[in-house]
């Protein structure tokens, strides 16, 4: 999780903040960076299907994602979107439309719409859970498909739309994987060869899209997109696999301690990494700086998100250790 969330931020750094400053040997990697948007995906499908393991009570697993994800949202998203309101002139109901990524599924704003999506998967999985306990592996599968056939149809029937939240929507099917993942994890039983089989399937399948997506892009755009976005899945199969290997067979201490200690606040990391961006970018700090400059800017937002999402983590911390005292 840590060295995904660095690697999405290296992403919108270099990017999207100043995207004309380019960084031989380590352009081509940080470039994909919204790969590790797949690994988060993954490991959250991982990560739920053992907390509906261990504890199915639906009550409970709402209020768990509640304190966990939609709480830091809101309160770390309205500070940043009061200012963008005031900036660009809305109204105040665009500000909670904003606020609740609304805007996302709505006019396509993408600011966060990584978190737009996983609320609304959150909310689903109890259901996908239950379906995957009773009907078995071959249910998700199912759900899959259906997945990308909905992709599909939606890039030929309404291809503006689609465009808008092809990023979100082609994302749905890694989600799943990772749940199928995590039974295989959970149970490590025998039986769980067919569904490891169909993680491998998949994921080599997948990782054919991403390979073909640049070559089919020339051609159609969209349709490179979709192919681009479901690759992402397989690539992020390979990584986690790739990493845990090299943890496993090397000790790595300092580097596992720096990567999960980013691994643990990622949210807020990633939240809070893509306000300080955008307003760095708005306020056109670093507009016509030397490229040395704009490294060192760059480096800043880098720093003070990592800050300020450790800030809040401890002060977070402090008001649940004081409110159970209480």
């Amino acid at each position: 999780m840590g060295i995904a969330a660095i690697w999405v931020m290296l992403l919108h750094i270099f990017s999207e903040l100043y995207p004309e400053i380019h960084i031989p040997l380590l352009h081509i990697v940080i470039e994909r960076g919204n790969l590790g948007v797949d690994i988060f995906l993954l490991f959250s499908g991982i990560g739920l299907y053992f907390s509906q393991s261990k504890n199915s009570d639906v009550k409970q697993f709402y209020l768990k994602r509640m304190k966990r994800v939609v709480v830091p949202w809101i309160i770390l998203s309205a500070p940043y979107w009061a200012i963008m309101t005031v900036i660009n002139h809305e109204s105040i109901p665009d500000f909670f439309i904003n606020l609740f990524g609304l805007s996302f599924w709505i006019k396509g704003l993408a600011t966060v719409w990584y978190v737009a999506l996983i609320i609304i998967l959150y909310l689903l999985y109890p259901l996908i859970f239950r379906i995957q306990q009773k009907y078995g592996t071959m249910a998700i599968i199912c759900i899959i498909v259906f997945c990308l056939m909905g992709n599909i149809l939606l890039l030929f029937a309404a291809p503006g739309y689609y465009e808008k939240v092809d990023l979100a929507l082609a994302r749905v099917p890694v989600f799943l994987i990772g749940s199928i993942w995590g039974k295989v994890c959970r149970d490590q039983k025998s039986e769980n060869k067919l569904e490891m089989c169909w993680i491998v399937v998949y994921g080599a399948a997948s990782v054919l899209c991403f390979l073909a997506s640049s070559a089919v892009s020339h051609n159609s755009r969209s349709v490179g997109r979709l192919l681009y976005f479901l690759g992402g899945t397989g690539v992020g199969i390979f990584i986690i696999i790739l990493l845990s290997i090299v943890f496993t067979k090397w000790k790595l201490s300092l580097f596992k301690s720096v990567f999960a200690f980013m691994g643990k606040m990622s949210l807020e990391l990633y939240l809070l990494h893509v306000f300080v961006r955008n307003l760095t970018a708005k306020s056109g700090i670093g507009d016509g700086s030397s490229s040395m400059m704009k490294v060192v800017i760059m480096t800043g937002v880098f720093a003070v998100s990592v800050l300020l999402a450790y800030g809040y983590c401890k002060a977070s911390l402090f008001f649940r250790k004081e409110e159970k005292k209480s």
